[in-house]
């Protein structure tokens, strides 16, 4: 089985690799088509064969599904670039370039892959159920942040760029700036839903699953500390692209390996004591500190004052943060709403999400906070005040 899903490994890298090149001309659209025909051939495959292959249907439509892909993103390139991208041609050293820069920055990637094979070693230790909430409670996180900054940072990569060959480093670090203060201020509700509601949402996805209040208590723990990884998240992908653009990505190969083998040992070290969320927040905890001091680093190079940034991130994001908070250990959802069902663990939610936007707005009226220029600078493809 591996020896047939390990060349799926090649053309998801090559789907990746034509999109980012169709990214670059500005053509954002056309890669998303081509990812949700691929998925839509997959799933094909698999309702139509799921009878006579079992589980080879999906590979069969997985393998369908991309190669569907990568021949729709090369017909585009082909139809508009046909001068630019031949198809048959040896490569130059150009490719060879490209590689001695990429080269730093798989080692990050390999260095991933031992975390995630160490954790799946620790949580095989646990009781029955564990390794499940550990995953479900990772893939909470993962799968809006990976939506939100996978569709930002496509935007900001092809911005940044530009902005960097035209006006220069100072322009791309204040554009980094602008748009990690409106990264972090729209997921600040985001944060303080998982810091404080995490026996909601454990109501909420696994209502009549388990009614033992031991899942519930490591589940609401191991929110509350991926809750941390969510602004650095934001400030990892603003920073590592930054750094790239500025075409220091060995520095930041070289501090997300650094810190992924310190998650190992903190793993390895804490495991027994600390459970999921010894695992959840060395993770996170780690995560932060690398984000955190790569953006350090793009501030030595660039040289650009970040003093208003960290007043706003205080004022606009902290205290929403610690008000939330505040009100959890007032109002705790499993002494006052526990055994109401879903629509208390929903209501719940909401009035945390709606605490913290009030509060947000509360902040952008007191102290007169600016949120408008991080959405011009990234959206609308202009850094400089129009007139």
């Amino acid at each position: 089985m591996i020896a047939v899903v390990m060349p799926a490994l090649a053309l998801q890298q090559l789907m990746a690799l034509l999109a980012a090149v169709l990214n670059s001309t500005s053509h954002f659209e056309f890669p998303e088509w081509a990812q949700i025909f691929s998925s839509s051939m997959a799933l094909l495959f698999i309702v139509i064969g799921n009878e006579r292959l079992g589980i080879y249907s999906l590979i069969a439509g997985t393998y369908s599904g991309y190669l569907l892909a990568i021949v729709m993103m090369l017909c585009h390139m082909k139809a508009r670039y046909r001068s630019a991208f031949p198809f048959w041609s040896a490569p130059d050293r150009s490719i060879l370039r490209y590689f001695s820069k990429a080269c730093p920055l798989w080692i990050p990637f390999f260095a991933g892959q031992v975390l995630v094979y160490t954790e799946k070693a620790l949580t095989s230790y646990l009781p029955q159920g564990q390794v499940s909430l550990f995953d479900y409670g990772r893939k909470l996180i993962e799968l809006p942040m990976g939506v939100i900054i996978g569709i930002t940072q496509s935007l900001f990569s092809v911005k940044i760029s530009a902005l960097h060959a035209t006006k220069g480093l100072t322009a791309a670090a204040e554009l980094s700036r602008d748009t990690l203060r409106f990264m972090i201020h729209a997921l600040t509700p985001l944060t303080a839903i998982f810091l404080c509601c995490g026996e909601a949402i454990y109501e909420l996805f696994f209502f009549g699953a388990d009614a033992g209040y031991h899942f519930q208590r490591d589940f609401s723990s191991m929110m509350r500390a991926f809750s941390l990884a969510i602004p650095a998240l934001c400030i990892y992908a603003v920073s590592s692209q930054t750094l790239v653009t500025f075409g220091r990505q060995r520095f930041s190969a070289l501090l997300s390996t650094l810190f992924t083998l310190a998650v190992v040992l903190l793993d390895l070290r804490y495991f027994q004591c600390l459970g999921l969320f010894g695992l959840a927040f060395s993770w996170s905890a780690m995560l932060f500190l690398s984000s955190v001091s790569q953006l350090a680093i793009v501030l030595i190079f660039s040289r650009v004052r970040f003093k208003r940034f960290f007043q706003e991130i205080i004022f606009q994001s902290f205290i929403p943060i610690s008000v939330a908070w505040a009100i959890s250990h007032v109002f705790p959802f499993q002494a006052s709403f526990s055994g109401w069902g879903l629509p208390a663990a929903l209501g719940y939610i909401i009035f945390f999400l709606v605490i913290s936007l009030m509060t947000q707005f509360a902040m952008i009226w007191i102290f007169r906070l600016p949120m408008h220029r991080p959405l011009r600078s990234l959206f609308g493809f202009t850094h400089e005040r129009q007139r």
